[in-house]
């Protein structure tokens, strides 16, 4: 089953689209199974320690894995695919000359998080962007980047001629006296920010959350609608990763809950995309202003 599981992602991604998973949950579902974005992050670069190969290793002796099996694992099966197209992806993050990587500390990953909040008595929907930011003393810590909501005024943006000019355009509203109390510790992903909700305490605690790069302006307007009582923060619903760090490429991640050997943190779209295409996609869909 382990072998078959592997081998299937080699053969015609593409014909994988909306299959029913009859598997039972076993030691191998286990293995397989992509429990944490480290453990993401630790497949994808092919690291010896994970998981899948001390399993694969340990019950099947014989069986040589490659990166190029490992990386076509961990996408999402259920999705209709372009093979010609996740080939690509694999052959360029797996070139033997070139070879890329994901890394916690680079900059240039987000998470992308959708919550429920109560406004005004109702509930709506609010969507945060945050990345990891490096401390003074060199540690890490999640910060907000951007707010989107349409309590905010906020609307898609999709026109490329309109540069945003926020509020706080490079200000650190942060007081350095509460750095090391009030902060998003550098492993909230791996609880799926179920902390989040230390966030929206007020308007002052709020502001040592933010980044102390460029704001977008909803932030800004989040930050006076939590002058009010109107705004109660209630949970967060779902987490998206988007890594622009990989070469000529967009990566996108989610968590898929089922009992499969294809479940957990999976790759759910990837884009080929130069820097202008990643700027445009900051400014579009993650709401980062970009200032070109």
């Amino acid at each position: 089953m382990f072998i078959r599981a592997l081998l299937l992602f080699c053969v015609g991604l593409g014909t994988m689209a909306r299959c029913q998973d009859q598997e039972a949950y076993t030691a191998e579902t286990f293995a397989l199974h992509v429990k944490q974005v480290d453990e993401f992050m630790d497949r994808f670069n092919f690291r010896n320690n994970t998981l899948l190969l001390r399993y694969a290793r340990q019950n099947y002796p014989d069986l040589v894995l490659d990166r190029k099996v490992v990386l076509k694992s961990l996408f999402n099966k259920f999705i209709t695919w372009q093979p010609e197209e996740v080939n690509s992806f694999i052959a360029d993050v797996s070139d033997s000359l070139r070879p890329q990587f994901v890394k916690f500390h680079n900059k240039e990953w987000y998470a992308y998080i959708n919550c429920t909040v109560m406004y005004e008595g109702k509930k709506r929907y609010l969507d945060l962007v945050l990345k990891v930011e490096r401390t003074k003393n060199g540690a890490s810590k999640w910060v907000i980047v951007s707010a989107m909501a349409p309590f905010l005024n906020y609307t898609p943006k999709y026109d490329s001629t309109r540069m945003f000019i926020p509020k706080y355009h490079g200000v650190d509203l942060r007081d350095s006296t509460y750095e090391k109390i009030k902060f998003l510790h550098p492993m909230s992903h791996g609880i799926d920010f179920m902390n989040l909700d230390e966030v929206f305490t007020g308007t002052e605690d709020f502001k040592q959350y933010l980044w102390t790069g460029d704001l977008s302006e909803e932030v800004t307007t989040l930050l006076e609608k939590l002058k009010t009582p109107g705004l109660k923060y209630v949970q967060v619903n779902k987490v998206s990763y988007h890594f622009l760090q990989l070469r000529d490429w967009i990566m996108v991640i989610e968590y898929f809950n089922r009992g499969s050997n294809n479940s957990g943190w999976l790759i759910s779209n990837i884009y080929r995309a130069g820097p202008p295409e990643k700027r445009i996609y900051k400014r579009d869909y993650l709401n980062i202003p970009q200032h070109d």
